[in-house]
């Protein structure tokens, strides 16, 4: 049976409780949104997604540039996803052999995807566009190449950056020791370790405030810029599953934020109250004294 002064114990430190499982839920998301499309067992959480437009008039011109190739034939109906470490390439057709393995699915580093074969094979020269040469009179055409795998790359590289996940990551596992710790009964430095948990919360928001709002132009300028400039050909979708993950972060981290002051605010309160109710008492017994004399 659970005791009065044990009740009350859960009852005190439960708010801290609240942002110790928060957190402790925070850095499972953001691992989950890390490592996505790290693998083709996490290819659902993706930044961005890039397809040929079926729609486009241009498709038909696409799909047929890919079957004059048979190792290539059905690459228009590859999709391209975009992590924050890595890139994956799905519905891959089987007739393509990718490492001597029939997948349909694989996931490449932006700093190796370059030196893979589907790199080269599944670029699109679209038309050429002639050049004249003034000093030697001459004309040649130099070839407007399109690549959803070098979008990709560039889109991981340039526009969306890992640093700040990487780092919250980091921050988020030093707060969940400090909030484990502060929880420990009879341990000593507890103020000090409230302080130490209060600013790096604090810090935590400011900088996933910045890495969520990163995250959201970032896709959605992605998603609005890709088709007009591709002349409609490729189409350009935001993760809703990495966005969700991410607010959802942001709201945690938040709210152990907001727990965190007002604990801090609380407490000192209290002790100013107690401060001024043992001045009162020592003023009150002194003037009493004074008055027996």
């Amino acid at each position: 049976m659970i005791t009065l002064s044990a009740l009350f114990f859960i009852a005190k430190r439960m708010p801290r409780m609240i942002v110790l499982l928060l957190t402790f839920i925070n850095i499972f998301l953001l691992v989950f949104l890390l490592v996505g499309c790290y693998s083709p067992s996490h290819i659902n959480t993706y930044l961005s997604r890039f397809t040929f437009a079926s729609d486009s008039t241009l498709y038909p011109m696409i799909k047929q540039s890919f079957t004059h190739n048979a190792k290539t034939t059905g690459f228009e109906n590859v999709v391209v996803k975009v992590g924050y470490l890595r890139t994956c390439i799905d519905k891959v057709p089987r007739v393509y052999n990718m490492d001597n393995n029939s997948i349909a699915t694989k996931c490449y580093s932006g700093k190796t995807i370059e030196n893979e074969s589907i790199y080269s094979d599944i670029t699109l020269q679209l038309f050429n566009v002639p050049k004249s040469s003034q000093s030697s009179n001459t004309t040649t055409s130099t070839p407007v190449t399109l690549n959803l795998l070098e979008l990709a790359q560039i889109t991981a590289a340039k526009v969306v950056h890992p640093h700040l996940l990487i780092a919250t990551v980091a921050f988020t596992v030093l707060e969940f020791i400090g909030m484990t710790y502060y929880l420990i009964p009879l341990l000593p430095f507890k103020n000090w370790i409230n302080i130490y948990n209060i600013v790096l919360a604090s810090l935590l928001l400011l900088l996933w405030t910045i890495g969520v709002m990163w995250e959201h132009v970032a896709t959605r300028a992605t998603a609005k810029l890709i088709p007009p400039a591709s002349l409609g050909i490729i189409k350009s979708h935001r993760g809703r599953k990495a966005a969700s993950m991410a607010w959802l972060i942001f709201s945690f981290q938040l709210i152990n934020t907001i727990l965190l002051w007002f604990l801090y605010i609380r407490d000192r309160k209290s002790e100013v109250s107690d401060l001024d109710l043992d001045l009162n008492y020592n003023f009150s017994t002194n003037s009493s004294m004074t008055e027996k004399t």
